[in-house]
């Protein structure tokens, strides 16, 4: 009885650990998401003189370090953005550097841009995010 529970824990032991695969060694970006929405899309928007946040998740998915080089917004000058470490930064594996992004509008309409994401990920050396923002007259 005893051999058949140490042969079935061993066997379910077995099962769970090759069900999990490892990650992979090289560096990958993942994003949480490939689009920022400051309300365009479910039609709400942000007052003209003031200003919302939204932030971005950039994680490091492989085992060796991959380094951010630069974060470059284009498009509307409304988008702005900061980093939670300076460019470049050295993301080790497994772990995440965040970015929030900033929209200012200035006028009543919509806004759109994009951010570009250059780092040392075999994956995807550059990567973009698309901003949208609506700008609504205040009451």
């Amino acid at each position: 009885m005893f051999s058949r529970a140490v042969l079935l824990s061993t066997i379910l032991f077995a099962i769970c650990a090759c069900s999990r695969a490892d990650p992979p060694r090289n560096p990958q970006i993942v994003l949480n998401r490939d689009t920022v929405d400051f309300g365009s899309s479910a039609g709400l928007g942000t007052y003209v003189g003031t200003s919302r946040s939204d932030s971005l998740d950039i994680k490091n998915g492989g085992i060796q370090d991959m380094v951010v080089n630069s974060i470059s917004v284009s498009g509307d000058p409304a988008f702005t953005y900061t980093t939670s470490q300076p460019l470049p930064y050295t993301v080790p594996g497994l772990q995440h550097l965040f970015v929030t992004f900033y929209f200012a509008p200035t006028a009543a309409r919509m806004y759109s841009g994009s951010a570009t994401i250059v780092s040392t990920a075999s994956n995807a050396p550059s990567m973009t995010v698309s901003l949208s923002g609506q700008g609504v007259a205040p009451p």
